[in-house]
């Protein structure tokens, strides 16, 4: 199935870098909050500089651990992370969102100067959004987190316009395939029936489980997003189907899964194929 979008699917440093929250051109509440980690202070202060300048409010960790400490606290619209670092490597900080609840569904993108093709699929395989390699083109970043962004906005998780006309702008062509699927979206939007979309990764997957969202009447209510494939077994079932106080030894408190969570609106379960074949019986039966 062709389909074509505007959007691509697409540490330590002498001191604490600074954390800069401003106003910019925007109003309170709309600027995009991005978070920046990286070992290297220069790399920091530049695409500080950078994407202040973009108007977008920008925090800077300088270890994987300080990230995850901040991110327990604030919910960031794009994280952009170095992958190799001291104590908490950028890919080990992706794969530990499920455990913060402000930054599960929280667009992720890696930055290098060791990788290689096959680590780059292996982490957009994981649900990393995009990978890009050092010396930085920023020009190309700043493309990629404008597209991000919109798109994550499209699917109402990074606080912007989840509404029809603004998914639809970001569906393009006018082809019999492209046609048939918005045609085909339509339908199914209005059942209460389960629906697989199909198509390689960057094919625009869950931006059409945005738009059969938009489309039902459950569109007033939340859309949920899991990544199946970056979960193990176990963690995927607590993420799914939630579990109460003292389950097993680090259950502090009760904590609500996805399904509960989607009650009244849409879950969409990414890379449903990686599950394994216990936790998709489950999933039939839930």
């Amino acid at each position: 199935m062709a389909k074509k979008k505007k959007v691509k699917d697409t540490n330590k440093a002498a001191s604490t870098p600074r954390s800069v929250k401003k106003n910019g051109s925007g109003t309170p509440g709309q600027q995009k909050k991005i978070l920046i980690i990286d070992d290297e202070m220069e790399t920091l202060e530049v695409m500080t500089a950078i994407l202040e300048k973009e108007k977008y409010s920008v925090s800077t960790a300088s270890s994987g651990v300080e990230a995850f400490s901040k991110m327990k606290k604030v919910k960031f619209d794009l994280v952009i992370s170095d992958l190799r670092m001291p104590e908490l490597k950028g890919d080990a900080l992706f794969k530990r969102l499920h455990m913060l609840p402000k930054n599960t569904n929280t667009p992720f993108i890696i930055i290098t100067a060791y990788g290689t093709v096959e680590s780059a699929v292996e982490l957009v395989k994981l649900g990393v959004k995009d990978y890009i390699m050092k010396p930085i083109n920023y020009d190309d970043l700043k493309k990629k987190i404008k597209d991000i962004l919109s798109e994550a906005s499209a699917r109402g998780t990074g606080g912007g316009d989840g509404s029809l006309d603004n998914i639809m702008s970001m569906i393009m062509g006018d082809s019999t395939e492209i046609t048939t699927a918005l045609e085909t979206a339509r339908t199914v939007a209005s059942t209460r029936s389960t629906v697989l979309i199909e198509g390689e990764s960057g094919t625009g997957k869950e931006l059409f489980a945005s738009f059969v969202h938009a489309c039902s009447d459950r569109k007033d209510k939340i859309f949920v997003c899991v990544n199946c494939a970056a979960l193990s077994e176990s963690l995927l079932e607590s993420e799914l189907f939630g579990h109460e106080k003292g389950a097993f030894t680090s259950a502090h408190k009760q904590r609500k899964g996805k399904f509960e969570q989607a009650i009244g609106g849409t879950l969409f379960l990414d890379e449903i194929g990686d599950m394994s074949l216990s936790a998709q019986s489950k999933v039939l039966r839930a």
